[in-house]
């Protein structure tokens, strides 16, 4: 189930399932049931499985290799999952972001270090991936060896790849000028519509011979279970299973019982067995038992798709005691099927001998003990029973993903206890605030003001209290209202405004500036006003560190809280810095943006009164003017008047507010205002067209740098964007943007709005107080819905407190660049987006 998608199925027996982007399901072929069978990941993009039943996948975005574990919850942009995300078998390396289909070489024509190789597409960049995999335990390690299949085509597109019953592998090529669907126009003319190849590769001509298993006899599938290659074994299996029928079982058994027959035969058997309800439960018991681990793993897999009873339930536990950890693993799953407080007796006990090096088996063992206490009987005994403080630990490591009352009791309880304060991590304090009953908040926020933690402590327990009273729906009662006042109090009087802060030290200003906004906190507005209009970012640098982007957060939570405290204050401050030539253009355009979320009077006067505004700003103080009726008079009579740019008019959020609620005669005078002005889109092309024409003959002279590139990508990228695992997560992950060319990557980065995936649309929140903000959706949160703003950082808006949520037509991304960057900053972007890999060593 693929990236952006939102769906909710059901199968006709009515049991629907609900999916949001990433995800893997299953689904009976008569359509009568669907199961949902792992949650997350971004675009997941083939499925294929090896000789002990595992279930591999491949994901765009987040890692190329995925061991899939039944219900696991894995990593999704937006997502949260309280006992965090199942572990993936390799992280992204030099892969790009448009990872497509996966083989398993199951056979044994290639060479030996190729067989039990994973094969992996990658569109973009034009080749196939070959990855090996050993075991650490039951924990499949995925290393990347070297590339399989490399193209200097750029039309090469392996959007899939599969192994055939003959051995070879075949290779699905899209074979396009174009792969991207929202980077390019779907009309644009050299999209291909017509061409498409397929790839069969072979070692030295070996092949098997082809059979048409669809007419094959019985005698020859059930010899074909014995076959080397895995995709005719299974589609041997399938013919018995599907055409054969029950005139089979007789055979098969005979498979079961002949020692001398091979563990591919014996595993095979059992499973068309299984699927024609023909397979003896005491021919089960005794595969549970085999000597050969494989089987016995494949027993376990059966058994996990029958009814729970009581003989599979002694399958299960003794499964638990075996040696091999791929039996025992499969083991801890099961458990989660048998509801019973033996089950979390046992996955306890099992905690304490797991290697940390196993995170396969560690996380089955966390998922299936969080399972079963998402059963409201079994959480009531655990609840109301007393645990070691081992066992308390372990169980409240994984409670923080059961959304329950009970849940959060028992969390309450555990940070009462000595070992549960000193190992509590803010999740809990989060879970317990959303969850508990709510004496049992108060108490928590009383222990935690008496805790004497440190600053920075005190200030991740109360953000986690604050989040989870409005993930709960409630609004912060007077006892957490004061504990704020008083962090807030206490960090700006303890940490004086100074040019030698620490990110921590500024961290907790933003924390205390932003609160005292929030609670209006008039005994600070003295602290706030030089916090404003102190030194520039250019001066704070502590210990050799770029923090330009903390203090100017800082010092816009400083302006938003003078103009809620103090409205007439806060403007004249603003005012004035607008208006003054010293201050820095950078920061003009954060106090324009702070003052957008005031839409009014008192703010359509301050923007009033500026003059000669650069082009930014402009833009800034349109996007504020029009969203108020008297902001749009102003803003149109400044166009008029010559003082402010009439394109300003055709910026799209500008069109988009103008187009709302404006009167007759505010339409008319914008009309003829931008009459004559050529199309932003005709302007922008212009722009890149020039934009490259400069590169080019920069890139002749050798005079684009790429760690000068890295510097401008780290400064206006990396918030949002990550390339080698470094920088935010917002927006796509750009590993592999190198193969756009320099045409593709210029339009994306000066006219972002061109083209633009649903997942990246911004939304405009009208709330009840009259506030307006935008912003990237990113999830919901019990009764908060959760955005992401235009630096990258997120912000929680209650459900209740939103009158109206506007998607518009417009990403998160900044369309202007072309103005933030210069023509030398664009070259040496451009070089580092188009080379990554050649930094120097310092980098």
């Amino acid at each position: 189930h693929g990236y952006t998608n939102r769906d909710t199925i059901a199968g006709t027996d009515g049991e629907p399932i609900s999916m949001i982007s990433g995800n893997t399901f299953r689904f009976r072929p008569d359509g009568s049931r669907v199961e949902k069978t792992t949650d997350g990941r971004i675009n997941p993009f083939g499925l294929v499985y090896d000789e002990k039943g595992y279930c591999y996948s491949t994901d765009c975005h987040t890692s190329p290799l995925y061991q899939l574990m039944r219900d696991a919850d894995y990593t999704q942009w937006g997502k949260e999952e309280g006992m965090g995300f199942a572990p993936d078998m390799t992280s992204l390396s030099d892969e790009a972001t448009a990872l497509a289909g996966i083989a398993y070489y199951a056979d044994n024509l290639f060479p030996t270090q190729f067989q039990k190789n994973f094969f992996v597409g990658d569109v973009v960049r034009c080749r196939v991936f070959r990855y090996s995999s050993t075991d650490k335990g039951s924990t499949p390690i995925g290393k990347k060896e070297e590339d399989f299949v490399l193209s200097d085509d750029p039309w090469f597109r392996p959007v899939d790849v599969k192994m055939g019953p003959d051995g070879a592998l075949y290779i699905a090529d899209f074979y396009n000028s174009i792969i991207g669907h929202y980077e390019v126009p779907l009309d644009h003319p050299k999209r291909d519509h017509v061409r498409g190849r397929i790839w069969r590769i072979t070692y030295k001509g070996k092949t098997n011979n082809t059979v048409n298993w669809t007419t094959a006899s019985v005698n020859e599938l059930l010899k074909a279970l014995d076959a080397q290659n895995m995709f005719v074994r299974m589609t041997a299996s399938d013919q018995l299973a599907d055409r054969i029928g029950n005139s089979a079982a007789v055979s098969l058994l005979a498979n079961l019982e002949d020692r001398k027959a091979s563990i591919n035969k014996r595993v095979h058997s059992l499973w068309v067995l299984h699927r024609l309800n023909a397979l003896p439960m005491d021919m089960l018991e005794a595969a549970a038992i085999n000597s050969d681990a494989v089987i016995r793993l494949h027993a376990m897999s059966i058994v996990r798709e029958m009814q729970p009873d009581d003989k599979l339930n002694q399958i299960v536990l003794r499964g638990i005691n075996d040696k091999d950890p791929h039996v025992k693993r499969a083991a801890v799953e099961l458990l989660s099927k048998h509801p019973n407080m033996q089950s979390i007796e046992v996955l306890l006990k099992e905690r304490k001998s797991i290697p940390e090096f196993d995170t396969h088996l560690l996380y089955a063992s966390r998922l299936s003990l969080r399972n079963l206490l998402r059963k409201d009987t079994l959480m009531n005994q655990v609840v109301n029973r007393a645990w070691s403080a081992d066992d308390a630990g372990t169980l409240s490591d994984v409670l923080v993903g059961v959304p329950s009352s009970n849940a959060g009791t028992f969390l309450y309880h555990y940070i009462n206890t000595s070992d549960g304060l000193q190992k509590a991590s803010t999740s809990f304090y989060q879970h317990i605030a959303r969850y508990a009953p709510q004496q049992f908040v108060d108490s928590t926020v009383i222990l935690s003001i008496n805790k004497k933690n440190p600053d920075s402590v005190s200030l991740q327990v109360y953000r986690s209290i604050q989040d989870g009273t409005a993930q709960r729906g409630a609004k912060a009662n007077e006892r957490l209202r004061n504990w704020g006042a008083l962090l807030a109090t206490n960090f700006l009087k303890n940490y004086p405004y100074s040019k030698d802060q620490s990110l921590d030290v500024l961290r907790l200003q933003t924390f205390a500036t932003e609160t005292a906004g929030k609670f209006k906190m008039q005994s600070v507005l003295p602290t706030l006003e030089p916090m404003v209009t102190s030194a520039s970012t250019e001066d704070l640098k502590p210990t050799g560190k770029d923090v330009s982007f903390e203090v100017s957060d800082l010092k816009a939570h400083a302006i938003r809280a003078m103009l809620r405290i103090n409205p007439s204050k806060g403007a004249d401050v603003a005012k004035r810095l607008l208006n003054d030539k010293a201050t820095d253009d950078n920061f003009k355009l954060t106090i324009s943006r702070v003052l957008s979320e005031f839409p009014g009077n008192i703010v359509n006067i301050v923007l009033q009164t500026i003059e000669n505004p650069s082009p930014d700003l402009q833009t800034n103080m349109a996007i504020t003017l029009a969203g108020s009726p008297a902001g749009k008079d102003i803003l149109l009579a400044k166009v008029r008047e010559k003082k402010m740019f009439p394109r300003i008019l055709l910026h799209q959020r500008v069109k988009e507010l103008m187009m709302n609620r404006s009167t007759a005669t505010q339409l008319k005078m914008y009309n003829e205002l931008i009459k004559g002005v050529d199309p932003v889109n005709k302007e922008k092309q212009g722009e890149i067209y020039l934009r490259l024409e400069e590169f080019d003959k920069a890139t002749q002279a050798k005079t684009p740098s790429v760690d000068s590139g890295k510097m401008v990508f780290v400064t206006n990228c990396a918030p949002c964007h990550s390339m080698a695992e470094e920088g935010g997560n917002i927006g796509p992950n750009l590993d592999g943007v190198a193969q756009w060319g320099p045409r593709s990557l210029a339009e994306k980065i000066l006219d972002p709005n061109r083209n633009i995936s649903e997942n990246f649309r911004t939304y405009t929140v009208r709330t009840k107080d009259e506030k307006v903000v935008t912003g990237l959706y990113r999830r919901e949160e019990g009764a908060v819905v959760v955005f992401a703003d235009l630096n990258g950082k997120e912000f929680s808006i209650a459900k209740n407190d939103i009158i109206e949520q506007t998607a518009s037509r417009l990403t998160l991304m900044p369309d202007n660049f072309n103005q933030r960057l210069s023509q030398k900053e664009f070259n040496h972007l451009l070089a580092f987006l188009l080379n990554p890999k050649k930094l120097t060593a310092k980098n």
